[in-house]
């Protein structure tokens, strides 16, 4: 590695900054959602069974998506001793340090601007939607990472190929989430070189061709799945893919309309969306006088390459998800590196107007790290939730975690690193140039991040994971050979309990009814332990209560964070 080269020195202090931003702390908040521990529960079933395939997790729940991601925590728990929530999130984290690296490489190739390329790299991993995607067990950061990098590599030159490393990203792709990792690849490298008025067969040729080529892999998989799970798995996999873009799926599954995506780009973007609204009073200068009125055709043509790119990445992806009756903010992950170049450029024009915009917006972002991090202190030493009536939910938790637990060594280390990087935005954002007033609005959002990841999510969000009745259960039955679940909501469960239990749950009847009002089937469990929310009880009871004796064993003092509701532990025998 030759140091004395200003984008590789860019790049090896980018990725020491990458790593301190996503790596050390995602172990340090416990699973609070289904969702994280849904995916890592796939790999726990794999490495339990052996079946690297088409794992049953919970007894009977065949995976909802290829199994990449799975593979890849599977992988991760060998380094690390264990399948825990550090080995679960570490293939986002890697996923996003991976791509936040190939969009500096990338954009410093296509404007020989280095200082531009990281800027537009940091902004887009301070955007909300990639920091938090980059810390989850999802496989959303993962498709977004093959799917970024893949466009860059099929646009690394400015003529339509073959491209093996391509292919090789798009079948990671596909193996993460289906055939969407190859076909957004190709549509947006497609629709850029038609815009730069290559011919259209042969782009369309190599395009489909590189596609075609990443499907490879992942059909001897599919057919691999097909073989192991028959109809069943083929009418998930058709529902998933096919179903959930033409709102054709059993249930319904996010649904919301178009304008849904406006919205959550404008959340995602944040903070930098505060810059974009701040900018409006700076429309006059930001006006070019005595530019020429140019039609469509030709201001695209004028676009450099890395405007162009980025302007079909956005637009593309973000049409393409607004067909879909099923929509998610992340689903639009692939967009925000590509935006992030806009709203860089959008900086760099305001800092050339000498507009005040990026001053107030650095002193804005400088207050909020002052106040969150006097904030932190505050409630490492005076007993807030005794104090006000006003703290509900996380912002209780919060309270009494850090007054009771305080944020150790470290987490004093975090505080004051965010206090100090505030300060000094502050001081930059009255006396600073423009281009060290918008570096250091940036690195003080780095160290609030640092600090919200560090200090105030696990004190927050760990007091609401299931975590504790998965230690109640254990209690109960230390062997967890005997303990069923029971949910009225077909596809609920206790993803978070079975992750750290090993998956030893099991589900008390079949989903498909055949037990339901049977209440001497001899498919049900004779004797063992129930877990049911509150609210489902009543209902179990009259489903299958007749037939057994019931002793009621624990009660959670707060809702489950897969349910919803309370949840109980429950002996039961046949009468």
């Amino acid at each position: 590695m030759n140091l004395k080269n200003p984008r590789i020195l860019m790049g090896a202090t980018l990725l020491l900054v990458l790593i301190v931003t996503f790596v050390p702390w995602l172990g340090d908040t416990l699973f609070n959602t289904k969702g994280e521990p849904r995916e890592a529960l796939v790999a726990v079933t794999m490495l339990n069974s052996g079946d690297f395939i088409l794992p049953e997790s919970y007894g009977a729940d065949i995976p909802y998506k290829p199994p990449f991601l799975a593979w890849l925590i599977a992988a991760a728990s060998t380094l690390t001793g264990g399948i825990s929530e550090f080995a679960s999130r570490l293939p986002s984290a890697a996923a996003v340090i991976a791509m936040a690296l190939a969009t500096f490489f990338f954009f410093a190739r296509k404007t020989s601007d280095n200082v531009m390329a990281l800027a537009t790299t940091l902004v887009s991993i301070t955007t909300i939607e990639v920091w938090r995607a980059g810390a989850n067990c999802r496989v959303d950061m993962l498709l977004t990472c093959f799917t970024v990098t893949s466009v860059y590599a099929l646009l690394w030159t400015e003529k339509p190929r073959l491209s093996a490393a391509a292919i090789v990203l798009m079948t990671c792709g596909v193996l993460t989430k289906g055939p969407v990792g190859m076909v957004l690849p190709c549509l947006i490298a497609g629709i850029y070189f038609l815009l730069r008025h290559r011919r259209f067969w042969p782009t369309f040729g190599l395009m489909t061709a590189n596609g075609l080529l990443a499907l490879v892999v992942p059909a001897i998989w599919y057919w691999g799945a097909y073989n192991a799970g028959g109809d069943r798995f083929l009418r998930l996999a058709l529902e998933e893919n096919f179903g959930r873009f033409t709102g054709t799926m059993s249930y319904e599954s996010h649904v919301n309309p178009w304008w849904y995506n406006v919205q959550t780009v404008a959340a995602g973007m944040l903070p930098y969306t505060l810059g974009a609204l701040l900018s409006l009073f700076s429309l006059k200068r930001l006006r070019r006088k005595h530019m020429k009125r140019l039609s469509l055709r030709q201001r695209l043509d004028s676009m450099s390459a890395a405007s162009l790119i980025s302007l079909t990445a956005v637009a593309t992806v973000f049409i393409f998800y607004c067909f879909p009756a099923s929509k998610r903010s992340v689903y639009l992950l692939p967009l925000y590196p590509f935006l992030s170049w806009f709203a860089v450029l959008l900086g760099k024009r305001l800092i050339a107007v000498r507009s005040g915009v990026v001053s107030v917006y650095t002193a804005i972002i400088a207050s909020v790290g002052l106040i969150v991090s006097f904030a932190s202190v505050g409630f490492c030493l005076i007993d807030a939730s005794a104090q006000s009536a006003a703290l509900k939910g996380e912002a209780l938790d919060l309270a009494r975690t850090l007054y009771a637990d305080g944020p150790g060594a470290t987490g004093w280390i975090l505080i004051a690193t965010a206090a100090i990087t505030s300060g000094a935005a502050l001081y930059f954002a009255a006396r600073g140039k423009g281009e060290r007033k918008a570096f250091a609005a940036i690195a003080t959002t780095l160290t609030i991040y640092w600090l919200v990841s560090g200090v105030i999510l696990p004190a927050a969000l760990n007091p609401r994971s299931d975590k504790q009745l998965a230690e109640a259960i254990g209690r109960i039955d230390p062997t967890v050979s005997h303990t069923y679940t029971f949910n009225d909501i077909k596809m609920l469960r206790y993803y978070t309990a079975a992750f750290y239990l090993g998956d030893r749950l099991r589900l008390f009847a079949p989903e498909d009814g055949s037990s339901q009002t049977k209440e001497t089937d001899t498919e049900l469990p004779r004797a063992g332990f129930l877990v049911v929310n509150e609210h489902d009880m009543p209902l179990w009871k009259e489903r299958y209560g007749a037939a057994y004796a019931l002793d009621t064993l624990y009660r959670a003092d707060r809702r489950s964070c897969d349910s919803g509701s309370p949840a109980m532990i429950v002996r039961f025998s046949r009468q």
